[in-house]
């Protein structure tokens, strides 16, 4: 790899420090630049669906290893382990959430990758609704409606052959979306269960605000417990106590002892408290057929009492931001699973076919929830797939030396959560609280991998204290500091349409999400490195996401393994 030296000045103490560094090439050199629109550039995006044809034959000839490897003699307790895991980190959404991510790891491009609905697409279901009621017309011909043009949009993105693009990503754009999804867990969690708290202090002869305060308080605490237990559980699994194998099969089994932990709690503590538990249906109750709810096709045309004109527009809108936010959080998602000892081709373009295009359109024609990438999941399966040393020298963590890469147990996963409603018994145990104090360690652990987060950390301390940072390192201060603000400020304008939307009942402002996300990302490729006193710092720190070797993994079935994880600041080793 070549090498690029540059000078830089150093205030340090009034006088001026004349310092040459030498940095890697991987982000600045001809190689690795962004194609810019030039003719040669724009050669890329022809021939149409080019990216598509690849992508179905490398798919074909991974298909029979995912297969195969799941039933290796040193790979089959690593799989088996998995499969709980997966389960009951996903088996919270909805019945319809099993059948897509069953269809999911059968077809996709990266079948570590897992899929659900996401923050972002909760929210626009609610625009939808708001979009609908406003124009009354019918909810559900209104939302086909979206569904074909989320459909029609992914089918030109693919065309244009733009899901390579995705290997450009910068580590600051998935942390901005990484983080927004963890503040959203936290915030959506927390919104759910204060805002049972009554606004008053209750009077003493009024009974119903009493139940309310109680029930309020008994899912704050509830929420708690299971919070403490999954920190606990977490913490033990990363120490030293006991042996690994012990402590590995604890943490893989950390969200159902914490349930099973706070469903003994609630049973027996609190019994006689009106405490909120899954709503599921009891099992001889369990009705296949009610899980598909089929849109009447001889009233899609019936826009009464609004204009075709502008319900198509307002679909056409709504469509246009929501496919762009599915490509851009699929993208990510599959980067996700790149990450950690990836060595099999894996071409992104399979998996936006899947959901950009055939899944909106089925969804909307069906009844079920929108579907995208979700990293939070796709970090769990990834992690409980990789195989760590079994004897670590003293005093270091294992390494990571392999990621069991098959699509075996993400399956087994999918049918388990589709069986689930036959367990409604079982499951109408689980105090919903329960589900909250897991999506605020899930949030609270994410934000603790974020690079921004450790750098806000360490720049509130003295430098010789940042051996725990090893990233940060050589890196002047005043630099790492705009680089923060910078980052959280597009982070806070994210977290500022959550706020819209959950009390100004402005949830029609997340549609701007995908646009936030391409301006920041066009404000570190294009803008930023011009700023010559930025530039050498903003290189490297923010790296791109995979390597210019690693490049090749999209299509190449012979790459090696080259890429690592910084196991002190990556996300991926915090939150499993």
């Amino acid at each position: 790899m070549r090498k690029i030296k540059f000078k830089c000045i150093l205030h340090i103490g009034g006088d001026d420090v004349e310092e040459e560094k030498i940095l890697d090439a991987d982000a600045t050199s001809n190689e690795d630049k962004l194609i810019h629109c030039t003719l040669r550039g724009c050669k890329r995006f022809w021939p149409p669906f080019r990216e598509l044809v690849e992508g179905l034959s490398v798919v074909a000839k991974r298909m029979p290893s995912d297969y195969t490897d799941a039933f290796r003699n040193n790979n089959v307790g690593t799989v088996l382990s998995s499969i709980l895991l997966i389960y009951f980190v996903v088996f919270g959404p909805s019945i319809t959430f099993g059948i897509l991510m069953f269809v999911f790891a059968l077809l996709a491009g990266q079948p570590l990758s897992s899929i659900g609905p996401s923050g972002p697409n909760f929210i626009i279901e609610t625009v939808i609704t708001l979009f609908a009621t406003k124009m009354s017309i019918d909810y559900q011909v209104f939302r086909f409606w979206v569904g074909v043009y989320i459909t029609v949009f992914g089918v030109l993105l693919i065309s244009l052959n733009l899901s390579s693009i995705a290997i450009y990503t910068r580590r600051s754009l998935e942390e901005l979306l990484s983080g927004f999804i963890s503040i959203f867990l936290i915030l959506k969690a927390l919104f759910s269960m204060l805002k049972n708290i009554p606004r008053n202090i209750p009077q003493p002869g009024s009974t119903e605000d009493l139940i309310k305060a109680s029930q309020a308080a008994v899912h704050l605490f509830l929420a708690l417990c299971m919070f403490i237990i999954l920190n606990f559980i977490n913490n033990l699994k990363r120490s030293h106590f006991f042996r690994q194998k012990i402590r590995y099969w604890l943490g893989a089994f950390n969200v159902p002892l914490g349930i099973v932990v706070v469903s003994l709690v609630a049973h027996y503590l609190f019994a006689s408290y009106p405490v909120a538990k899954l709503d599921v249906p009891p099992t001889f109750q369990a009705d296949p057929a009610s899980w598909v709810c089929v849109i009447n096709f001889a009233k899609i045309n019936n826009y009464q009492p609004s204009s075709p004109l502008t319900v198509h527009i307002s679909a056409l809108f709504i469509g246009c931001f929501t496919s762009l936010l599915i490509f851009t959080e699929t993208a990510l998602n599959s980067i996700t699973a790149l990450k950690p000892k990836a060595k099999k081709p894996s071409p992104f373009v399979i998996d936006h076919v899947l959901t950009v295009v055939i899944f909106p359109l089925t969804c909307c024609i069906v009844g079920w929830p929108l579907m995208s990438g979700v990293p939070v999941r796709t970090i769990a399966n990834t992690m409980a797939l990789v195989q760590v040393e079994s004897h670590p020298p003293p005093g270091k963590s294992a390494e990571i030396i392999n990621l069991v890469e098959q699509r075996v147990s993400v399956l087994i996963a999918g049918l388990l959560v589709v069986v689930s409603v036959y367990l409604g018994d079982i499951l109408r145990l689980i105090p919903v609280a329960a589900l909250y104090g897991m999506f605020i360690y899930l949030g609270l652990n994410g934000l603790r991998g974020l690079d921004s987060v450790n750098t806000l950390l360490a720049l509130m301390m003295r430098r010789k204290y940042w051996g725990d940072w090893e990233f940060l390192i050589n890196l002047p201060i005043p630099q790492l500091a705009v680089i923060v603000i910078i980052n959280f400020t597009e982070l806070a304008i994210l977290v500022v349409f959550i706020f819209l939307a959950e009390f100004a009942h402005a949830g029609y402002i997340v549609l701007l999400m995908p646009l936030v996300l391409i301006f920041s990302g066009l404000l570190r490729e294009f803008i930023l490195p011009k700023w010559t006193w930025l530039a050498p710092c903003l290189d490297k720190y923010d790296k791109r996401c995979l390597g210019v070797q690693s490049v090749d993994i999209l299509k190449s079935p012979d790459v090696g393994p080259s890429i690592q994880i910084n196991k002190d600041s990556s996300v991926e080793t915090l939150v499993f």
